[in-house]
């Protein structure tokens, strides 16, 4: 195994923890249905804070039962404030909202729950303590519930966040439509009536698959919805209150939520919207572009051409295709057909024979002798057994044939002095007598100077992947491969060799 080799296996293995490092300039790395006109447009970050707190998905109105100052009050909280998530196997709070609501914290360890820990989109995972229990309501469906209290610090303790997971879901006989951004809920079970919490809807972007964005974007105060009184929405008489509040103004806005204010987040929202309506290019795009333009000529002179598809009849294409055994999985009719059709235009392509595998013009390889290399010359070849002497002839007249080869006292008139000697590699581990095997050359003896080049591992690079400036990406899939490089007719004579 080479160093290089062991140190990627060893950098996919361990978990690499980001050090804090000094602040300079970023480059927002993907571009979500943005486009910047100017310096002060909203970054990237703005417009998923926006997207994710403003109209977000499945975002339910949701009414907590608590005591503040003595009395049973229930306070409602803003529909940003409590999200479903199917995704999600517990109910988890913040602690901001904990502290605002006094809701109790009780340890884990005190109820037999020891060691648990939280797993994050970035990977890592946190440790989890504390629990609390609180009487929810929404639309009249009530429960109780425990949530897992999200480990805080000094920067998110002020949040105000409900994950309603997978036991509230459960326990609220949920059905969620997707599409319609529909969130139904109740137990006829239990004699509840069916309700259902309309959400804003969500469409793609012909931009990209990275997040969804609102049909009909609103700048609205995210409290509009929420209901006076609890009491109202269902007839659980026990969820009677002797007061309800709402969420405080003051506190709702000041938290963060990702938005400074009410009037900011609009203007925000006014501007990012303004923005993607049009859909230009953005500065850094054109930015990008014209540096391609400064840089380094193409290779070669010669450009890429855009086939035409074929207009041969799709009996033909079939008749091709049977032939040519390539093998298909399911697919409708109509995307076989056009399949076909595009491998039938590049047929030429399907190289199976010598002759149709010409070097390719885009380089011609020069021989870079080291100082003090010695022409060598195998003066006796290795005799072969009469299978493997049949196959070494064919595949070397064949080779001629085609141009591959060529005759030395027909190319320069005399003999080289240097002679390799040709090796004969089986196919298959229990090759038999007759099998045919593949022509291979011992060249070991022509030490070139090969100019340095570097090739990165894929594993460094893969961070890089999504980056703006990337304009194409190729993946193919090939079971065998051949690559024919012509050598130079002056430096020819060095990979001479010789079968008798």
């Amino acid at each position: 195994m080479s160093p290089e080799l062991s140190r990627a296996f060893r950098n996919l293995s361990t978990r690499v923890v980001q050090k804090r490092g000094t602040k300079g300039p970023k480059v927002n790395s993907i571009a979500v249905n943005h486009e910047m006109r100017n310096n002060e447009s909203s970054s990237l970050n703005n417009i998923i804070s926006y997207v994710n707190m403003e109209e977000r998905a499945f975002c339910v109105p949701a009414v907590i039962r608590t005591r503040k100052d003595g009395k049973i009050v229930d306070v409602k909280l803003p529909p940003s404030v409590a999200q479903a998530d199917t995704g999600s196997d517990m109910v988890v709070i913040s602690y901001g909202l904990i502290k605002y609501l006094n809701l109790p914290m009780k340890l884990l360890s005190e109820n037999g729950f020891s060691g648990l820990t939280m797993n994050v989109a970035n990977g890592t995972s946190s440790p989890l303590k504390y629990f609390t229990s609180f009487q929810i309501n929404v639309l009249g469906i009530s429960r109780h519930v425990e949530a897992f209290l999200r480990p805080w610090n000094s920067s998110n303790e002020q949040e105000f966040h409900l994950l309603l997971g997978l036991p509230w879901l459960h326990d609220a006989n949920a059905k969620i439509y997707i599409r319609d951004s529909i969130i139904k809920i109740g137990d006829p079970n239990r004699s509840e009536k069916i309700v259902q919490i309309q959400g804003p809807e969500f469409t793609q972007s012909s931009h990209h698959k990275l997040i969804l964005h609102p049909k009909q974007p609103k700048n609205r105060d995210p409290r509009s919805n929420c209901s006076e009184s609890s009491s109202d929405d269902g007839d659980d008489s026990d969820y009677d209150s002797d007061s309800d509040i709402s969420l405080d103004e003051n506190i709702f806005e000041d938290n963060k939520l990702g938005q400074e204010s009410k009037k900011k987040s609009a203007a925000n929202t006014q501007s990012f919207y303004q923005t993607n309506k049009e859909l230009k290019p953005s500065n850094y795009s054109q930015e990008f572009r014209s540096n391609i333009n400064q840089g380094p000529k193409l290779l070669v002179d010669r450009r890429p051409l855009k086939r035409t598809m074929s207009n041969a009849p799709q009996s033909q294409i079939d008749s091709w295709f049977l032939k040519s055994q390539i093998k298909l999985g399911p697919l409708k009719q109509d995307q076989h057909d056009k399949i076909t059709r595009l491998l039938y235009t590049y047929k030429d392509l399907n190289s199976t024979e010598l002759a149709e595998l010409p070097p390719t013009d885009l380089y011609i390889h020069r021989v870079r002798l080291k100082d003090g290399i010695k022409p060598w010359n195998r003066a006796k070849q290795r005799r072969w057994p009469q299978g493997k002497e049949f196959w070494l002839r064919r595949i070397i007249n064949d080779g001629l044939k085609c141009g591959m080869y060529e005759r030395t006292m027909e190319a320069n008139g005399e003999l080289s002095d240097w002679n390799a000697q040709a090796n004969l590699v089986d196919k298959s581990d229990n090759p038999g007598e007759w099998d045919e095997p593949r022509l291979t050359f011992n060249y070991q003896n022509v030490v070139e100077d090969i100019p340095g080049f570097f090739v990165e591992l894929s594993s460094t690079t893969h961070d890089y992947m999504g980056h703006p400036s990337h304009r194409l990406f190729h993946k193919l899939d090939f079971k065998h491969g051949y690559w024919a490089i012509s050598v130079h007719p002056d430096d020819r004579k060095y990979f001479a060799f010789s079968i008798a």
